[in-house]
């Protein structure tokens, strides 16, 4: 007789899933709050681990730091905690920070960049003006380039420059409130009319609206803005100075410092007569009309 058929195999027990990969948890180096790792960014010099939440908080303290501690990254935050001169990369803090906040970030690279060129513009002139002082105390040039050159050294030092009204240190730094105190003689003193207010300049715009009485500049503004103050209020000032050069120098002296307030944003007059450039030292009234 014919064998029996074997009875089929039984089916192999199917395979149980793959157990979830455990996610690797970290705590982070500021708040000690055990995070994913996924969930926070490393520092660029993988010292130190930070949750979003902190990141977040660090990049908004990093609006109102020092103008010193902002540009050392040139506008990028480095570590907290002081372990590497690497700033973080765009790209890792975008991830992880609300964009309103990211936002904020990127325009402290924007003001840091502008005050890094109103840095080098002061230190150009800074070096014109020694360069100048060694030129005229060398005798150097006939009695009109030495006459020329005094006038040019008197612009560029006490009208382009900002100085102190009462120690007449130079200054450089300005960090969104125009109420300065000098960091030489401690004076308080209005960037706007340079005057001197003692101890603190805070009450010379509070007593007209938060305002500068004289050049009706505002106590808080922004660096951009400020600039065109100062540029408006050093043209005034190089207009009426000119006034006072004898004719006959007058537009050669005009023409040696137009490079110089270019590059600093400064109009030069092009009407020469006295009369234009000081009309109220010749008797004439400017009036400004607003329509309502």
């Amino acid at each position: 007789a014919a064998a029996a058929a074997a009875p089929p195999a039984a089916a192999a027990p199917a395979a149980a899933p793959p157990a979830a990969a455990a996610v690797e948890e970290k705590d982070c180096d500021c708040c000690f709050d055990s995070v994913k790792l996924d969930a926070g960014v490393w520092c660029p010099g993988k010292g130190h681990f930070f949750c979003a939440a902190c990141l977040a908080n660090f990049l908004t303290a990093f609006k109102t730091a020092d103008y010193a501690e902002q540009k050392k990254g040139k506008g990028r935050a480095l570590c907290p905690m002081k372990d590497s001169e690497t700033p973080f990369g765009d790209g890792a803090l975008a991830a992880f920070v609300p964009q309103d906040v990211f936002d904020e970030y990127l325009q402290i690279r924007i003001k840091v960049a502008e005050q890094g060129i109103q840095e080098q513009m002061e230190k150009e002139n800074r070096d014109k003006i020694e360069e100048l002082k060694q030129k005229l105390a060398k005798a150097e040039g006939g009695a009109e380039q030495m006459e020329l050159d005094k006038h040019r050294l008197r612009i560029i030092d006490d009208i382009f420059t900002l100085k102190c009204p009462r120690c007449k240190l130079a200054f450089l730094d300005y960090d969104n409130c125009s109420a300065i105190t000098c960091g030489g003689c401690a004076c308080g003193f209005c960037s706007y009319c340079l005057e001197d207010c003692g101890k603190d300049a805070h009450q010379h715009f509070y007593k007209n609206k938060s305002k500068c009485p004289k050049e009706g500049g505002p106590l808080f503004i922004d660096h951009a803005k400020w600039l065109v103050y100062q540029s408006k209020r050093k043209a005034k000032l190089l207009a009426e100075y000119l006034a006072t050069v004898p004719e006959d120098l007058r537009k050669k002296v005009c023409d040696l410092v137009a490079p110089d307030a270019k590059d600093l944003g400064i109009a030069v007059p092009e009407n020469l007569a006295a009369e234009a450039l000081a009309p109220a030292a010749h008797g004439l009234v400017v009036l400004k009309l607003s329509v309502p």
